[in-house]
This record gives structure tokens, sequence and C-alpha cells, in this order.
């Protein structure tokens, strides 16, 4: 399904771009599927990328990307070597408190960094695209968190929903 999510986040970021009163900067974790993807379309539409990386690179493509199997692994280190690399945390320590989580990471800590980053230029000009099916559940840190957290602070919502994209409702 992947031509198909592609297609999708392609239009979701000309309509950005189209209606972006200036430069258009993608942000993105960087995990494999929806986030390598959005950051794929990106490159191929020369929009600025970011990747947002919750720990050290070795740590992150172990427990974000190659737990995919295929070649998520050579794509993400495409983007890791062509985009701008931001890391939250350097030590392969994980901080007290945070969570283990797979699908948090380290908690909501470094979703709320990507957010700030985010929302730099004003929530007016900040669009979250999710590809997700819409199901909450992960908590602090997971998708569900990280739009309400955005849409609470202003920011436009594109939702482009799995269930409906790949038929499977």
């Amino acid at each position: 399904m992947e031509a198909t999510a592609k297609d999708a986040i392609r239009k979701e970021v000309q309509k950005v771009m189209d209606s972006a009163a200036g430069p258009v900067i993608a942000i993105s974790g960087g995990a494999s599927g929806g986030d390598l993807l959005f950051m794929e379309v990106c490159e191929e539409m020369n929009v600025e990328r970011q990747l947002f990386l919750i720990m050290p690179r070795a740590q992150y493509v172990a427990a974000h990307v190659e737990f995919s199997g295929g070649d998520w692994a050579a794509r993400f280190d495409r983007q890791h070597d062509t985009a701008k690399v931001r890391v939250f945390q350097r030590s392969e320590e994980k901080p007290r408190g945070w969570t283990t989580k797979r699908s948090t990471g380290f908690g909501s800590a470094p979703m709320f960094w990507m957010i700030e980053n985010a929302l730099w230029h004003g929530p007016q000009n900040t669009t979250l695209l999710a590809l997700w099916d819409g199901v909450g559940g992960e908590g602090p840190g997971g998708s569900k968190h990280m739009v309400d957290s955005l849409r609470g602070r202003g920011a436009r919502y594109v939702h482009l929903d799995t269930k409906e994209l790949f038929a499977l409702v």
C-alpha cells in the first residue's frame, strides 16, 4: 500500500505548499512506514526536511526502523544522510521515569520537543499530516496524543485515515 500512501501524502503536501505564505519545512521522526514515506515524498518535492531522532541513531534504528524488515533501514539511512538531523537524547541511557514503550520511545517529552519546533512559526503556519488509523490507546507520546496536542494549540490537522485509504473498513 506504499504507492497509495505516498500518493495521498503527495496530494496533501502539495496543498500545504500551494497555501503556504512562506517556505515549507517537513518535520518527521523517521520511523519505518508513514514517517519515512512522508520524508521521501518531501524529498521528491524539494521540501526542506528535518529528521528529529528521539535517541541516538543506532538505538533509534533498532527500535523504530529495523523491526519492520525490508529496505526500511536503507531508506532511513538515505533520509538521515540528506535531511537536517536533530537528536533529542544523545545518551543511550533513558532518563529515569521515561517509558520504554516502542510507540512512544521515551514518552511524551520528545513529542513535545517536536511540537514546539513545529509551532516555532505559529500554529497558523503548522499542519500535522497524520497517516494513521485514528485509533488511540498508545498513551503519552502516541499518535492520538500528538494530534490532540497540536490541534489544541491551533495547528491544522489532516488525517489520512489508513482504514479508508487502504479499504480496511
